[in-house]
């Protein structure tokens, strides 16, 4: 739910015409949703509230086309970033960094992005990727399709999803946006994808009937070194983790 926190924080604080631009940006906490370049731009930003102003109002000018903003983005940060900081030339002013900021601005329209979930993704249904630069756009088309054929058919997951949704904390997701991209990330490039740092195995629940075998003994003794397994040996691998499942009177983990 932290994306749905970050977001309504950058609903309620956002404002192009704020009289104090870089306090306003202080304000601003994307965490981990943009790059470590992305933060290291915001933080000069915040010191250099006027020209950063003038940055943010093309890059949400919505009379521009997305791809004209994706390319003022990446040229106008870059030469931003060596004037503030000189020596620093890459702004990290992205698709993605831009997706989050046009997606909790308005995500109707909107989507937070990431390129290499959209790539796993456009493979996982047999489509071509677009070129760099141009992947947003598509990834939007992609994602709509997704929402229209599957998200909005399923009345148990819309269920779940709006009862746990809080306004009152929670971004607005009129579209189903949020909900699309996180589902993505999580099966394409999150724990289940295998690239989590923080979730680097798998782990597995084994049952045990303490009738058939004395497993408080055993284990005290560090004797069990083997379990029967009928299901999911496929996917079972060196360095995950058991989690064991002792049944009866006194059943526990």
């Amino acid at each position: 739910l932290y994306k749905w926190e970050i977001g309504k924080q950058f609903k309620d604080n956002w404002e192009l015409e704020a009289k104090d631009f870089g306090a306003m940006l202080s304000s601003i906490k994307l965490g981990n949703l943009v790059s470590q370049q992305s933060n290291s731009f915001y933080s000069l930003a915040r010191k250099n509230g006027e020209e950063a102003r003038g940055f943010y109002n093309t890059i949400f000018d919505e009379r521009k086309t997305v791809q004209e903003r994706v390319d003022f983005a990446k040229e106008n940060g870059s030469e931003l970033m060596e004037k503030w900081h000189p020596g620093w030339t890459s702004a990290g002013q992205d698709e993605r960094t831009l997706s989050v900021l046009w997606g909790f601005n308005d995500l109707s329209k909107h989507a937070l992005y990431k390129s290499s979930f959209y790539t796993k993704y456009c493979d996982l249904i047999g489509v071509k990727p677009a070129s760099p630069g141009e992947k947003y756009e598509h990834y939007l088309q992609l994602l709509n399709d997704m929402i229209e054929n599957h998200i909005l058919k399923d009345t148990e997951l819309l269920n779940l999803h709006n009862d746990t949704i809080d306004p009152k904390k929670h971004i607005a997701d009129p579209k189903y946006h949020l909900l699309a991209q996180n589902m993505l990330y999580r099966v394409l490039d999150g724990y289940w994808g295998g690239e989590s740092k923080s979730e680097e195995c798998n782990y597995w629940v084994f049952q045990g009937n303490p009738k058939r075998y004395d497993f408080k003994s055993a284990l005290e003794n560090d004797a069990i070194d083997m379990w029967t397994v009928s299901a999911h040996k496929d996917k079972i691998q060196v360095g995950d983790k058991v989690i064991l499942w002792i049944t009866g009177s006194e059943s526990g983990c």
